[in-house]
Parts: C-alpha cells; sequence; structure tokens
C-alpha cells in the first residue's frame, strides 16, 4: 500500500531501563528506630560510673542502684518494643506469667509481649505491674545492664509455663566477649542475645548489627 502524502511514522524508543538502587542500610525506617536505641544507651552511658563522693564514701556511693537501673532500662525497651509494634494487636508490660492451671506464677519477666488484656494489674501514679495468662504470651525479654555470663536457669523456668520464644538483651557486654555470650545464649535456648553497646580498654561503640537483629526479632513477632 502506497504511503505517499501520509506523514512519517514516528517510532519512540523507551528510555534505557536502569537498576534500582538497594538502600546502602537497614533503611529509613530502622534508622528512626537505631537513633532510639542509640540514645538509650548514651544516656545510660552518661551516668553509669559516676566516682563516689563524700570524705567517707563507700564502694558504689555516687553510683544508681543496678536495680534502680536495671528497672529504668527496662522501661526504656518497653518503650521502644512499643514504638516498634505499634500496628499489631500486641501488648507489651513488666510483670508475671501465670500457669496455666492458675495456680503458679512465673520469676519476674522485665518484658512480656502479649496479646488480650492483662489478667490483673497493679497500677498507680509509680507501678505498673501485669499478670498475664501464659496462653497469650507471644515472647518474653530479658534485660539486663551489664552481661557478664548467661543465666540458663531463667529459660528453663520460662519453658515450663511454655513460654520458649525468650530473648536477652543487655546495655553494655564485653567486645571481645559479645560473640562467646551470644553462642551461649543460643545454646541455652535463648531466640537471640542482642547488646546496645560494646565496650573494652579504649572505650565502647554502638553494636549495631545486633540492634538491627533485635528489631527483625520484634518485626517477626
Amino acid at each position: 500500500m502506497s504511503t505517499e502524502g501520509q506523514p512519517p511514522t514516528i517510532l519512540e524508543s523507551a528510555p534505557p531501563a536502569t537498576a534500582k538502587a538497594e538502600p546502602a542500610g537497614p533503611g529509613f525506617r530502622y534508622g528512626l528506630w537505631l537513633a532510639n536505641l542509640r540514645s538509650i544507651q548514651e544516656e545510660f552511658y552518661a551516668y553509669r560510673d559516676y566516682a563516689p563522693v563524700g570524705p567517707e564514701a563507700t564502694r558504689g556511693s555516687g553510683q544508681i542502684l543496678p536495680f534502680v537501673r536495671g528497672l529504668y532500662l527496662s522501661a526504656k525497651i518497653i518503650y521502644f518494643i512499643r514504638e516498634v509494634l505499634h500496628a499489631k494487636d500486641l501488648n507489651v508490660n513488666w510483670g508475671h506469667i501465670i500457669h496455666e492451671t492458675q495456680i503458679y506464677c512465673s520469676p519476674e519477666c522485665d518484658i512480656i509481649i502479649h496479646k488480650h488484656k492483662s489478667a490483673r494489674v497493679w497500677n498507680g501514679d509509680v507501678l505498673d505491674f501485669h499478670f498475664v495468662d501464659t496462653k497469650h504470651v507471644v515472647a518474653v525479654v530479658s534485660c539486663k545492664s551489664e552481661v557478664n555470663s548467661i543465666d540458663d536457669e531463667y529459660y528453663k523456668k520460662m519453658t515450663a509455663f511454655g513460654i520458649t520464644r525468650v530473648g536477652l538483651i543487655g546495655e553494655v557486654a564485653s567486645r571481645t566477649n559479645f560473640d562467646n555470650l551470644r553462642s551461649k545464649a543460643q545454646a541455652a535456648g535463648y531466640a537471640d542475645f542482642w547488646c546496645l553497646a560494646l565496650q573494652d580498654a579504649l572505650g565502647r561503640a554502638h553494636n549495631e548489627p545486633s540492634l538491627v537483629q533485635f528489631i527483625q526479632f520484634l518485626e517477626a513477632l
């Protein structure tokens, strides 16, 4: 067929395909969460080891009590986990787990991640302590300020209540001992051991790979 007198057909070529660049790090959302965890570690580092005060100071005076420091760490991690899990129908609290027989309660749990409401709450201006039925528990996370060893017995006690997803998170651990502690925790049954910071004679630094793995653990719940 003759095309004389007709305008020429213009063939448009598609732009060359370009490979989609992958983010170099764990991503923007993770960056926000990691910044939160870093701020927790920096706050604790700021007042971890004050020198003793006063002419008759005894060992440990001028320092925040380990129990208080551990309790505050647990609270900060609870707030963080609530932020990560805000879109899921899960609660995050400090408390005890009630055995399925309704007769026994577990050892203290720094962090209980659970479905539904708690069976009972001791609540007030200071105390917010929950009792959670074991059938509603999704996971437990144990918090420690300074981790030098792994408590095998704690995991065993949790399994007696039917809880097998138990994690361990610390504020700080030795840089040279972290991998060993993590292996021991996993061998004891813990889901994993995470640590906000690692320390050696030269100072301390954020343990970012461990923090990313902690967030991944939470997102998988």
